[in-house]
């Protein structure tokens, strides 16, 4: 086992890291800036909405005139209340995809699994002490410790974060990783006595339970990273539908300004005639 105290610091280091110094922030942050452009392409698509649309001025100068045996007041009115319309979705849209974005760029999730791998590592330090001192009783412990906790970390991986969880516990609480530690040590101690009273034979399962343990660690950093990649890639094939469904309102809301243009133009030759 003493082979794998050094992996088992570097972990646990690494997991502090990401569980307390916004590790998980920074690098996905520059992920989503610098590699992703998530940020400019938001604004670009921001930008090129509010370019198509007709501009304020541009609504002011139109006036009603006579068609027929009416006017074009009505249309622009309505051209109006679209404009006022499509401008609180672009608002909107901005809004929404920022609040995304800091929910990507700080993913709890990853955190709180962080801190709990944290936690499993600095215990699996003192098992080399304590396994001199108590020995079979700290190899039991071991098995259902390492078991539990290589659970708790996959069922983080598919569950992860859930908007408007009903659940009191949830893995992006804070809360979660350190309840749950307390829970998987406290089964763990109850199976080591039960076991040993029972002398239940295990061999060499806990070995392989110890470094699946260490493997699963280091694990979910890469999982969360691919997840994290997965949801950033979601996000911008949301923005790019939006964008799509935002530029045809604005054109069609140009087009429309343009044609009122029109009509009034020719009014006004036609009057000055």
């Amino acid at each position: 086992m003493s082979e794998f105290y050094s992996i088992i610091q570097l972990l646990a280091t690494l997991a502090i890291g990401f569980a307390i110094l916004d590790y998980s922030e920074f690098i996905i942050g520059n992920l989503t800036k610098r590699f992703y452009h998530v940020y400019d392409l938001l604004e670009q698509t921001v930008k090129e909405c509010q370019t198509v649309m007709p501009d304020n001025l541009s609504l002011n100068t139109l006036t009603s005139v006579a068609i027929g045996n009416g006017d074009t007041s009505g249309q622009i009115e309505m051209l109006k209340i679209n404009y006022e319309k499509i401008n609180r979705e672009i608002q909107n849209f901005k809004n929404e995809s920022y609040r995304q974005l800091e929910r990507i760029n700080k993913p709890r999730c990853l955190t709180s699994t962080s801190l709990f791998v944290f936690m499993a590592m600095v215990a699996l330090l003192f098992v080399p002490s304590l396994k001199q001192q108590y020995g079979e009783v700290v190899i039991l412990f071991l098995l259902s410790f390492s078991g539990l906790c290589i659970v708790y970390l996959v069922l983080g991986w598919f569950l992860g974060e859930r908007e408007n969880n009903k659940w009191p516990f949830r893995y992006e609480s804070i809360k979660h990783p350190i309840i749950c530690f307390t829970i998987i040590c406290t089964v763990s101690a109850a199976f080591s006595i039960i076991a040993l009273w029972q002398s239940l034979y295990i061999g060499e399962l806990w070995k392989y339970l110890f470094v699946a343990l260490i493997i699963v660690g280091w694990l979910n950093f890469v999982i969360y990273f691919f997840i994290i990649e997965r949801t950033i890639r979601d996000f911008i094939n949301f923005v790019m539908e939006r964008r799509k469904s935002l530029l045809d309102e604005c054109m069609s809301l140009m087009s429309e300004c343009n044609k009122l243009m029109a009509i009034m133009d020719m009014a006004n030759l036609v009057i000055k005639h």
